[in-house]
């Protein structure tokens, strides 16, 4: 995984009753929901987009200029459970942390910028065996920085000659 994808286990394994065995990457990955119980999370990067322009630093004692990119990526968090106080009180939970300063923290030590975190919502459904499970859904706006180094030379000193258009100085 990735450490965006990382972050995101992470998190939901530390503020969550989930067992770590049982957090699943994304439905688009056609991973397997968990045998013999019916008490999951999947979480799934569902758009990333571009947020602004390029930011430019240039360092001319490195000869380098830094180009830094935006990118905003939000993950969907499906919580599953048989009951329906399990599943709200682990989706509550995330919604909690994500909306405070512990939620920016813990992302930050990835490295990544925790933007808001959407309401929480119910979305019941149809289990694999055909029973009825509560599933809770959050929404997690994430940033990502994307950094690129190019070389760059540059000049500190200048000698500039002038000579107008009749020859003359």
């Amino acid at each position: 995984m990735d450490n965006m994808q990382v972050a995101v286990y992470e998190f939901i394994a530390a503020f969550t009753t989930i067992d770590r065995n049982n957090i699943i990457k994304g439905w688009q990955n056609t991973n397997i929901l968990p045998p013999l119980t019916e008490s999951y999370a999947v979480f799934t990067s569902i758009n990333a987009s571009r947020r602004g322009t390029n930011e430019e630093r240039y360092m001319p004692d490195d000869n380098a200029l830094i180009l830094e990119k935006s990118n905003m990526v939000d993950y969907q968090i499906d919580i599953v459970a048989t009951d329906a106080e399990t599943a709200r009180n682990n989706i509550s939970a995330l919604e909690t942390v994500a909306r405070s300063a512990a939620g920016v923290e813990f992302f930050n030590n990835y490295n990544i910028n925790l933007l808001y975190a959407e309401d929480a919502r119910a979305i019941e459904t149809i289990s694999k065996t055909d029973n009825y499970v509560n599933r809770y859904m959050i929404t997690l706006h994430l940033e990502e920085i994307n950094t690129v180094t190019v070389s760059q030379d540059y000049f500190a000193d200048a000698e500039i000659n002038t000579t107008l258009a009749n020859g003359k100085v």
